[in-house]
């Protein structure tokens, strides 16, 4: 419900200013995420690559096979990351053709952009300024840093 008017939130999805708050919105993700797009691979971005290449080479494994890791052992059930989230690295991996950090990372810009209207519509259930309430989440630093990463951080 909308405090001022007591209509619901949800009537006028698609209302006039709507559109232009989300081109705005997707304006500063990509404001934020694209001087980055050939940002080297750091922290733990290696290892979600390599998690997408173990899947290019069994595409039908619902998991990862017991592997080792810094002197380690991880078994199949301790795979921690969300089961899709291989394949679709995969997927990135085909299209830009091996592990390119452009490719990866303008794969991932859909995490931003998802999370920032997400956020969005969501807000419009509480406040009368959902754009500025998404455009917080976009410019709080622990967002910025990690939209820019190709691992689990803004996915989930």
């Amino acid at each position: 419900m909308n405090r001022k008017t007591g209509a619901s939130s949800t009537s006028g999805v698609a209302s006039p200013g709507t559109g232009l708050s989300l081109a705005l919105l997707l304006i500063a993700v990509g404001a934020i995420t694209l001087p980055f797009i050939f940002k080297a691979f750091h922290m733990d971005d290696t290892i979600f690559v390599w998690l997408g290449q173990q899947k290019l080479d069994d595409p039908l494994a619902l998991g990862l096979p017991n592997h080792g890791y810094e002197g380690n052992f991880f078994s199949l059930y301790l795979d921690t990351h969300p089961p899709l989230f291989t394949s679709f690295v995969s997927v990135l991996l085909m299209i830009s053709g091996g592990a390119s950090e452009a490719g990866l990372h303008a794969g991932f810009i859909i995490f931003p952009a998802l999370a920032a209207v997400s956020m969005f519509f969501l807000s419009r259930r509480f406040t009368d300024s959902p754009l500025v309430a998404a455009l917080l989440l976009v410019v709080t630093p622990g967002f910025m840093v990690m939209s820019q990463s190709v691992m689990t951080d803004v996915p989930t």
